[in-house]
């Protein structure tokens, strides 16, 4: 509108002869430009509040969209274990979706969040434990753990990368039992 409204209006000037005092159109044009600056200046502010509004709610469920990303990659990391375990995208973003849609109401808005991440949680282990072979349960339920945690900082990079990898040390105390406990586990725990 605005643009229209100065396309107008220089048009009536380069086509204006004389006094543009007189030329009581272009008086006209610009008055109604004036007001409809008004107006959309207005309809501006109100959108930029909304979209404020909108951006805080949005960012405030952050950690709903970082709980589906940790569980969707667990979940698709599954076919590491078996090929057969292979969840399509589109399966997960509809588990997803009744999670949300059958997680508990709440007006406090913190506590809704917590509610829809443990919905998510819940109804992803359950509905993909369905698949499982029984022995690939309970990794799926570690890795699930476990991934949920590093995402929190629970568990730290060096404590995961030492779980997974072990030590490449070895324990400066001699081992007090060789019979017992072989050298690499001595060495795993002195450094643990």
């Amino acid at each position: 509108m605005l643009k229209e409204a100065q396309d107008n209006i220089l048009t009536l000037l380069s086509e204006s002869k004389g006094n543009i005092l007189d030329n009581v159109e272009l008086i006209k044009t610009l008055e109604e430009s004036k007001k409809n600056s008004t107006i959309i200046k207005k309809k501006l502010e109100e959108t930029t509040a909304i979209e404020e509004t909108i951006n805080v709610s949005r960012n405030s469920y952050i950690p709903v969209a970082i709980r589906g990303t940790v569980l969707y990659f667990v979940i698709s990391d599954l076919a590491l274990i078996d090929p057969m375990y292979q969840f399509s995208l589109s399966y997960f973003k509809k588990l997803f979706a009744i999670a949300i849609e059958t997680s508990t109401i709440s007006n406090d808005q913190d506590q809704r969040i917590v509610n829809i991440c443990d919905s998510i949680t819940k109804l992803m282990f359950t509905d993909i434990c369905r698949g499982l072979f029984e022995s690939h349960k309970k990794i799926y339920s570690f890795l699930m753990c476990t991934a949920i945690r590093r995402e929190k900082n629970i568990i730290t990079f060096a404590e995961w990368n030492y779980f997974v990898r072990g030590t490449t040390k070895t324990a400066t105390a001699p081992n007090p039992d060789p019979s017992f406990l072989s050298l690499a586990g001595w060495d795993f725990l002195s450094y643990a």
